[in-house]
């Protein structure tokens, strides 16, 4: 939540709605009237793969009630079912404040999911990851590790949460730029 007070977002963007815990927190503390939150996720499980316990976790998460809608503000969410591998920008180019990228942990669908995150975010806008130093998939870190080699990335110690701040720098004291 501290990300959406930094970049003032009134929009965001989320891949992996998962039980919609997430999407309800983002929609309750966007700022504006926008407020617009536009979250994907499976239809099903037909045919993706996935990696250590998000077969379980997506399964789980397709039988339950989404939490987002039990808000007041539910109307003001979209809901896109789709593999996000399939995912098209077109039209949603730089329109979102926070762009949460928290999906199918398998090497790909990372790659995927970031690459459109940053055609998602607006110039003052952030980008964060979920699973940052997450030990069930290495390859995650691995990845965010490379990308800071070619884009500012932050670690909230003590947390798996990895961003970024386009245009903007932190001092070491509120986040430490992740490995190289």
């Amino acid at each position: 939540m501290a990300l959406l007070k930094i970049s003032r977002a009134q929009r965001a963007f989320e891949f992996g709605t998962y039980t919609g815990a997430t999407t309800r927190l983002l929609l309750e503390n966007l700022h504006g009237t926008q407020n617009l939150v536009t979250t994907l996720d499976l239809p099903s499980l037909d045919g993706i793969e996935f990696e250590g316990g998000d077969l379980r976790l997506a399964a789980e998460s397709l039988d339950g009630e989404r939490e987002y809608r039990r808000s007041a503000k539910q109307k003001q969410v979209k809901q896109l079912l789709m593999d996000s591998m399939t995912f098209e920008v077109s039209g949603y180019e730089e329109s979102f404040g926070l762009v949460f990228v928290d999906g199918n942990h398998k090497l790909e669908y990372l790659r995927c999911d970031s690459d459109n995150a940053f055609e998602l975010v607006a110039n003052d806008g952030c980008i964060a990851w979920h699973d940052y130093g997450n030990p069930e998939f290495p390859e995650l870190t691995d990845f965010l590790n490379d990308l800071s080699s070619r884009h500012v990335l932050y670690h909230v110690e003590e947390t798996m949460l990895c961003f970024y701040l386009p245009g903007r720098s932190l001092p070491e004291s509120i986040g430490r730029k992740a490995k190289n």
